[in-house]
């Protein structure tokens, strides 16, 4: 108590400031202290706004059980798990009530209907039931389990039931009993029962029998409660059931006794603890006290400035990073990051105006936009910030302020207004050359009072002195500058200025006269290649720092430069704004984010949307200095940055494959293994990484040892990449990922092992065995056909011999008949006494005609009787047939030609055809070719050729007609084949 309260009654005014003055220091007090919460809602990706269950897990993935299932949140994107009637696997039911990570990093995931081990690298869940009847129920909640130490669960359910999901069985630990209220146990199994006697009775083993009676405890005993356990330390434990009860129960585990209770207010939820103090979740609102003390519960209100709901708070979850977490009714989710005490976001007071241009001065901030210059008193101040019009009415595009505090405002494409502290203009300026449109693109003072002019056209100078005048630098006669649009001014601490522009970067003396330029229009000027410098400013190493649009950042020192770009950290190679915070850090904002450089790795960094600044979309010019804080503008809010208390986390990335699709359907990788089938045409990798909530890009690079050579870099952002018709060997595909290309050669590998296995026929034991079954069919094949072959040849001989015999006979009837009677046809002749010479020569014809049949006859028997006869056999017999021929016409010259290479052997069909060929050839040219040389040719080399060629006058074959003798050869010229 005070004693200021008791002051007497003339000093009642007094007594009124004082309690004023109290109150108000009070509220400041409060107001120091306030945090900062941003909201994550359906439209941010969650699945439902009612979220009754969170848990971090150790790859930093946020899990959240919501009434339309389970999420998982990486500070960026939620993946969302649901029930699907038809896929077993999938989890019980939508409504997840409380989730628990074990030792193996899995999940126990209690719903409304039915409870869920949740395997996190096959992605598949596994359901339990502790009656078999629960499956055809609606409602079958479980809201409270158990994880023990060696992954097992157990659950509160009359006694103590224990659940092995890998043996997938449960046991009775121990039995139901009337006298128990409740059990209290701990990882390692120890526990203690509260009896209806009030005793507590210790086990140092719940899977054991044995017990003894150690403490004593003040729980009512008209009910049996299930309370859930809260442990403070070593030795403290609060129990609560708040559904149940309106009190929280303190239970000392060293005296194994209940020493304190304590009253909570009605329609609590859920209790955590937070550092020292307890926070308590409630319909009504969050309430907080001091785990220690007896005071009572403070309400954690909720402002138009912090950003927390004012009630409707279903759980909470501290993580070990000091974020707090809260599950709400119909709100989402919410969350603090000690971080976002760093970023402060100040909302313009027209929504979505974007802010041009800022400049402090006396603890106040000026900002520029389209609709006059706005400004926050007492940015200093710890409680909530936000605009005041100042000058309003004027499209702003740059502001600073002077030496007098004055504050210098640009309105586009007319002229400068100097306005006093208080708002008032003290004049208004005009750029020379009127009649030549300016736009103001960057205004600046330096320390001699000079104020800076970047414009559209041309760079600017007002004073100091002659009443600040204004007057164009780059004058005809002096030294040119290449740049005509220039975007800003920075001033060096050699006081020299550098001017960023559209065509590179202008260097001045301190009287400022050109003194060096870096072209940018080219690539072979400088080394800022083909870029728009949109900023510049300077480390305390004095090395220059460049922004540009399309090419990121350039360190620029001694001569030398570095650049980085998006492969070296940046969000993007846009970049808008560039300054060097109290910590020799440099700051970055580019199209895609802010970034600070990471003076120890030499990259540079993404300030991640979960430290309190998404969904700023950065704007060209606004930047300041205040103190240690940086200021940024932005569409729609201004961001104030306390970096000199920002930490930049040591982060090492490790990649590994989080799922794989063959065909479309994701299986299981045991094991890191994987076995293909032939059928598995598409086979697709989906990447992943820890620890979640990284800061900035994620850059996976992969390769597939056995196909792919070098490692192959997917663009930021991209994490899945898929393969067709995977050859059949052992393959191993890796993965690695980091923040910035460069650091990838450094990081982790992980690896999938592959084994692709071929279709059944090309396996080497199919070939083998394909081969011995074709070499047994071919044997089989060529045993048929020689059989076959060997029957067709004993037919053939057998066929040979018979027409070898029939010719035999034929020959034998041939001589024994028309031989016998010619030679007795001739004999009879020879006996004949000739009358006259007609009768002479008549019976010497006669005896010719019977000479020629019995030569006929002849080489028709010996043909008919020789089974093969040789082309050279062959030819004499002919050649010996001619020369009988020639006697009978010895006016004609017969000669022989014979070139036999190969002695062919030719069938007595054969010969017999060819032999008549011949002798009707050579009768029709003595008899019919009025010729006076006949010539016989015989060659045989690769074919057989037989040519009776003579000098006679000829005839026309298409002209003949009914000559039997030609189409007699014809046909027996096909006969032979």
């Amino acid at each position: 108590m005070y004693s200021f309260l008791f002051l007497p009654s003339h000093c009642k005014v007094l007594r009124l400031m004082l309690c004023i003055l109290l109150g108000m220091l009070c509220t400041s007090g409060y107001a120091q202290k306030e945090k900062r919460f941003i909201l994550y809602d359906s439209h941010d990706g969650l699945s439902n706004n009612n979220v009754h269950s969170i848990t971090r897990t150790a790859d930093g993935l946020v899990w959240l059980g919501t009434q339309d299932g389970l999420c998982s949140f990486d500070g960026n994107q939620f993946k969302l798990y649901k029930h699907n009637e038809s896929d077993s696997n999938s989890i019980s039911d939508q409504f997840v009530l409380f989730i628990e990570e074990d030792k193996k990093n899995n999940l126990w995931i209690g719903t409304r209907s039915g409870l869920n081990y949740f395997n996190r690298k096959s992605r598949r869940f596994k359901r339990f039931y502790m009656d078999e009847k629960e499956k055809h129920v609606f409602q079958s909640s479980y809201d409270y389990f158990l994880v023990q130490q060696d992954n097992k669960l157990i659950l509160k359910n009359e006694g103590l039931i224990l659940l092995d999901a890998a043996a997938n069985t449960k046991k009775i630990l121990q039995p139901g009993n009337s006298k128990v209220i409740d059990w209290l146990v701990m990882p390692d199994y120890s526990g203690w029962s509260f009896n209806s006697d009030h005793k507590v009775y210790y086990f140092k083993d719940t899977r054991k029998k044995e017990n003894v009676v150690a403490g004593k405890h003040s729980i009512p005993v008209a009910s049996k409660i299930v309370f859930r356990q809260l442990v403070i330390n070593d030795s403290i434990i609060v129990l609560h059931n708040l559904y149940a009860l309106d009190s929280i129960y303190f239970f000392n585990k060293k005296n194994h006794s209940i020493y304190k209770k304590t009253a909570v207010p009605k329609r609590s939820v859920d209790i955590i603890r937070n550092g020292n103090n307890l926070l308590l979740c409630n319909a009504n609102g969050l309430f907080e006290k001091n785990i220690f003390s007896n005071e009572d519960w403070l309400p954690v209100r909720s402002t138009p400035f912090n950003g927390l709901p004012s009630s409707g708070f279903l759980t909470a979850y501290p993580d070990k990073e000091n974020n707090l977490w809260l599950g709400t009714a119909g709100a989402g989710l919410v969350v603090n990051n000690p971080n976002f005490e760093l970023f402060t976001t100040v909302p313009t007071s027209i929504p979505n105006e974007r802010i041009n241009a800022v400049a402090v001065s006396q603890n106040t901030l000026y900002a520029g936009t389209y609709s006059g210059v706005y400004r926050i008193k007492n940015l200093a101040a710890a409680t909530a910030l936000q605009f005041e019009p100042f000058f309003p009415g004027k499209f702003i595009s740059a502001i600073t302020t002077d030496q007098q505090n004055n504050i210098w405002a640009a309105e586009l494409q007319a002229g400068i207004f100097v306005l006093s502290p208080s708002g008032k203009i003290i004049r208004t300026v005009a750029l020379p050359e009127p009649q030549v449109k300016k736009t103001i693109l960057n205004l600046a003072s330096d320390e001699t009072g000079r104020i800076l002019i970047s414009t559209s056209n041309g760079f600017f100078v007002a004073g100091p002195g002659n009443g600040m005048a204004i007057r164009r630098v780059d004058t005809p006669g002096s030294q040119k500058l290449i740049n005509h649009y220039v975007m800003s001014s920075f001033l060096d601490n050699r006081k020299q200025v550098w001017l960023a522009g559209y065509h590179g970067i202008d260097v001045l003396n301190e009287k400022l006269l050109p003194q060096r330029s870096f072209k940018s229009f080219r690539d072979d000027e400088s080394f800022l290649q083909r870029s728009i410098i949109t900023s510049i400013t300077q480390d305390k190493e004095d090395a220059m720092w460049i922004a540009t649009i399309r090419n990121g950042v350039y360190r620029y020192a001694g001569g030398q430069y570095t650049h980085y770009t998006n492969a070296d950290g940046l969000s993007s190679d846009i970049a808008y704004n560039i300054i060097c915070d109290n910590n020799n850090r440099i700051w970055v904002c580019t199209s895609a984010g802010l970034n600070v450089f990471d003076v120890k790795e030499k990259t540079f960094r993404s300030i991640p949307a979960f430290d309190g600044i998404s969904k700023i979309a950065f704007s060209l010019g606004p930047v300041a200095r205040y103190n240690n804080k940086l200021i940024f503008g932005a569409s729609g809010k201004l961001l104030i940055a306390d970096a000199g208390k920002y930490i930049i986390k040591e982060e090492k990335l490790d990649a590994f494959i989080s799922d794989v699709k063959i065909n479309g359907q994701s299986i299981d990788i045991p094991g890191n293994q994987l076995a293909t089938m032939p059928d598995n045409k598409l086979i697709q990798f989906e990447f992943a990484y820890t620890p979640g909530f990284h800061s900035g890009n994620i850059i996976y690079q992969y390769r597939m040892q056995g196909i792919d050579s070098n490692w192959i870099t997917l663009t930021p952002g991209a994490s899945s990449i898929s393969y067709t018709g995977l050859p059949y060997k052992k393959l191993e595909m890796q993965v690695r990922a980091a923040g910035a290309v460069n650091a990838l050669k450094n990081a982790k590998v992980f690896s999938l092992f592959i084994k692709a296995s071929p279709p059944f026929f090309k396996t080497v034991w199919f070939i083998i065995l394909a081969a011995i079954v074709l070499m047994a069919c071919g044997f089989i094949v060529w045993s048929l056909y020689n059989k076959r072959k060997f029957r067709q040849q004993l037919q053939a001989l057998k066929m040979e011999k018979e027409l070898h015999k029939e010719r035999s006979r034929i020959g034998r009837d041939l001589h024994g008949n028309i031989g016998a009677y010619t030679s007795a046809l001739i004999a009879g002749l020879n006996r004949i006494k000739p009358a006259d010479e007609l009768q002479h020569r008549s019976i010497t014809d006669l005896k010719d005609y019977g000479s020629s049949i019995m030569g006929l006859l002849r080489e028709t028997i010996w043909m008919l009787n020789a089974e093969e006869l040789t082309v050279t056999a062959f030819a004499d017999r002919f050649i010996n047939y001619a020369m009988r021929i020639n006697k009978n016409y010895p006016e004609i010259d017969f000669s022989f030609e014979e070139k036999i290479s190969t002695d062919k052997k030719l069938q007595p069909a054969i010969m017999l055809h060819l032999f008549r060929i011949l002798q009707e050839a050579l009768q029709n040219a003595c008899k019919h070719s009025e010729a006076g040389k006949i010539i016989i040719a015989i060659h045989s080399n690769e074919t057989l050729e037989f040519m009776i060629t003579d000098n006679g006058k000829g005839f026309d074959g298409n002209a003949a007609r009914d000559h039997y003798g030609i189409d007699n050869m014809k046909d027996r010229a096909a006969d032979a084949g």
